[in-house]
């Protein structure tokens, strides 16, 4: 079920669980996979977003193809993906918990 967070406002906090694929991995031990992390978005685009693990210097991608509840599209100006039918966005600043799926370093 998605919802709220827990402690976290409801328009910039949701836990969906979603899928990353983490592009670096800059740390004393490698991540093992299925790792799940508090990360913050700093990057929006048409293929997906860009989320910072809070906890770590790990930065990542989350792809469009993983966020299956809905169609997101981009939305350059507001930098946010927003979903075509329930109007759930994902813009810059906003935080999400993430899986890793993939480590390439």
């Amino acid at each position: 079920m998605l919802g709220p967070r827990p402690g976290l406002p409801l328009t910039s906090a949701f836990s969906f669980g979603l899928r990353a694929w983490f592009l670096s991995a800059v740390y004393e031990e490698r991540t093992p996979l299925g790792s799940e992390f508090d990360a913050i978005i700093t990057g929006v685009a048409d293929y997906g977003f860009f989320a910072q693990v809070e906890q770590l210097p790990v930065e990542g991608l989350v792809h469009v193809s993983t966020l299956t509840d809905d169609y997101y599209y981009c939305e350059e100006a507001t930098h946010s993906l927003t979903g075509r039918r329930t109007g759930r966005r994902f813009r810059l600043g906003d935080k999400v918990h993430v899986v890793v799926v993939r480590v390439d370093l």
